[in-house]
């Protein structure tokens, strides 16, 4: 029952949104009216929303004209898209005793462009290996891809939606209580209202969620990914409330929650500056996150050189300083199979030091 409320109220909503939008629109509107226009939009966040997305499809649609494409890629009739826009033209022109009936023009011709048009509402981002990108989207909220990563990006009037099939994003969410920032990862969708936190997928089945402003829940079971346009969500309870300074690594059976400390935290978010900072750890670990960044395979020679512990900043997707590190500072022999492929030998004289 809840939910069919929620449903009427939206649609009542953006029935007022389009009235007001036609009204603004047209030659008749008064000072009166645009302060009451006014009054309307600060009686709730919904309000605002469901106007400013009906404002950004009008002036989309009337831009486009005939160039819609349908989300199949199929041309729809050119001539029915500008029939809307004809009527929507004429409606603006008509007294005021024929509002409700434009404001159903625009309506029609406003829901069918949210199924036709291309751009923000259903938009895949990604980044090659090496590449780092920010995206801005459409409520003001921001999101950095970081190497080699894909995700996609749904914002309905309703709700606000990205799937992250690849990689590892940081997101700085604009706060909206009318439509709560989902993100679905692997097994779990991450929650959040105004807040920033990065998640990302270690393997197709593990995703780490490490929160730096605001609490997020996690939530399992998550979204059949079959068909990421349109994803199938199980409702289900939160198994993980996290807040500022606080990591959650999940995967199908379990979540676990860790408190990283401030500059462990730090040190994680140094990729967002293009940077990799190390402080004790291991050379097998320090591999796997410089191959990350790069087209260059590091590959150990010899498994014992793994357990070398070391420290330092790098600059990512460089890797010759790290290679003259430990050329210099730990006598690691490197040879050049291909040019993609560095191999790392032990020496005679090499033994686990530490360089931090």
């Amino acid at each position: 029952m809840k939910e069919g409320n929620d449903s009427r109220e939206a649609n009542a909503i953006h029935r007022q949104a389009s009235e007001w939008l036609v009204l603004l629109q047209s030659s008749d509107a008064t000072a009166n009216d645009r302060r009451r226009f006014e009054e309307w939009l600060g009686e709730s966040p919904g309000n605002r929303t469901a106007f400013a997305e009906l404002e950004d499809t009008w002036g989309r649609l009337t831009a486009m004209g005939g160039r819609a494409r349908t989300r199949g890629n199929v041309e729809p009739d050119p001539d029915v898209v500008l029939k809307h826009l004809d009527r929507i033209d004429r409606a603006r022109r008509r007294p005021r005793a024929a509002w409700a009936a434009a404001a159903a023009v625009v309506v029609a011709a406003v829901l069918g462009a949210l199924l036709i048009l291309p751009g923000e509402s259903q938009t895949p981002y990604r980044t090659d290996v090496g590449e780092r990108r920010t995206v801005s989207l459409p409520d003001g909220s921001t999101v950095d891809l970081n190497t080699d990563t894909e995700l996609q990006v749904d914002y309905r009037y309703d709700r606000r939606r990205v799937v992250l099939s690849r990689g590892e994003a940081f997101f700085e969410v604009t706060r909206d209580q009318s439509r709560p920032f989902a993100v679905a990862a692997g097994h779990g969708v991450v929650r959040a209202v105004g807040t920033g936190f990065t998640v990302r997928l270690r393997s197709p089945d593990v995703v780490a969620v490490t929160v730096t402003e605001g609490v997020v829940e996690v939530t399992q079971p998550a979204i059949d990914h079959s068909d990421a346009s349109e994803p199938a969500e199980t409702p289900a309870a939160p198994v993980a409330t996290l807040r500022q300074g606080q990591r959650a690594e999940y995967d199908r059976q379990a979540t676990r929650i860790e408190t990283v400390a401030p500059d462990d935290l730090e040190r994680a978010q140094a990729w967002r500056r293009g940077l990799l900072i190390f402080e004790d750890a291991s050379l097998a670990e320090v591999i796997d996150e410089v191959n990350r960044y790069t087209e260059t395979r590091l590959v150990l020679a010899d498994a014992e050189l793994g357990q070398l512990r070391l420290g330092g900043t790098f600059r990512a997707g460089r890797v010759e300083a790290l290679l003259e590190v430990l050329e210099q500072g730990f006598g690691i022999r490197v040879s050049r199979d291909d040019p993609r492929t560095v191999m790392l030998h032990a020496s005679a004289d090499n033994s686990p030091r530490d360089s931090s």
